[in-house]
């Protein structure tokens, strides 16, 4: 991942993360710990640019992210939004905003829905240290980023 798409995948994650779950962006710090479950998202588009998006974080950042969006207590038993769908809208809209970042508003795009699925520690690991993803940290909870594109 070249430094210009590290730049703009940064700039439309912080401002998706602030508009649409009120969590704020930051490099992840070295004492930031976490536990499993972990969930690995990821939708591809087509259009000027043909590619994928990727987005895996701690169970725990989803679960917080719903609490932000929903506006409800942390720990509150009346949620009937799973962690990975989540994880699934997230990546759903920060896609959207970076085609446009990327393309402009003119250029259409077929985006596929987002799937998404727990993946194991080890894998997890293996995603932090890849470097064709950005690791950051959205209120002290690590996200790593990767889209991969080709222009048609």
């Amino acid at each position: 991942m070249n430094e210009m798409d590290k730049e703009l995948i940064k700039k439309v994650l912080t401002d998706v993360a602030q508009e649409f779950a009120f969590m704020f962006a930051d490099l992840l710090s070295d004492q930031q710990k976490t536990q499993p479950p972990y969930i690995k998202a990821e939708m591809s588009f087509s259009g000027l640019y043909t590619g994928k998006a990727i987005i895996v974080s701690p169970d725990s950042l989803c679960k917080a992210m719903i609490n932000n969006v929903l506006g409800i207590d942390e720990g509150s038993t009346d949620i009937e939004v799973e962690p990975k769908d989540a994880l699934c809208e997230f990546l759903n809209i920060f896609c959207g905003n970076f085609l446009t970042s990327l393309a402009g508003t003119e250029p259409i795009f077929e985006l596929q829905p987002p799937i998404s699925g727990e993946i194991k520690e080890e894998e997890w690991e293996k995603i932090r240290e890849d470097t064709n993803y950005l690791v950051l940290s959205l209120d002290e909870y690590p996200i790593c980023i990767s889209v991969k594109y080709q222009k048609n």
